[in-house]
């Protein structure tokens, strides 16, 4: 599993940027998460967001959630695969606000979301995760 030292040593940034997502705590103020989410908008590169969520924990994915959004589309398009494993359980932090920046990805590129939603509804069924499949289903009625 990837872990905030791998993240560090994948983008090259040894100390920084594992220290801020780390700060990303769910029981941060309002300010301190903004101010954190700004100092990572300008430290991350494109290709970083894809692992945002993996090199969290769960205390951190609403705040990282937050970050994604951010960062906005088509900067946050490698993070979006995540967000759709965030729908495996909508009660998980960051569920229910990952989905809207699902659905403002799909509002800015119709074709986005397909395969990685197809990918997902295939190893659902696989793993017969009919919660994650309902998860699914309230995204799609969402978008």
């Amino acid at each position: 599993m990837l872990n905030y030292d791998s993240v560090a040593s994948r983008i090259k940034q040894s100390d920084k940027i594992p220290s801020l997502m780390s700060m990303l705590h769910w029981n941060i103020s309002n300010d301190e998460a903004t101010s954190t989410i700004t100092q990572l908008l300008d430290v991350l590169c494109d290709d970083d967001y894809d692992m945002l969520m993996l090199a969290g924990h769960k205390h951190t994915w609403r705040n990282t959630v937050k970050l994604i959004a951010a960062a906005g589309y088509p900067k946050n398009k490698k993070a979006l695969p995540s967000l759709v494993l965030q729908l495996q359980d909508l009660n998980w932090p960051g569920a229910n606000e990952g989905m809207h920046v699902l659905k403002m990805a799909h509002e800015a590129d119709k074709d986005v979301l397909i395969p990685i939603l197809e990918a997902a509804i295939e190893s659902a069924f696989v793993d017969s995760d009919f919660i994650w499949l309902a998860g699914i289903k309230q995204f799609l009625a969402l978008a």
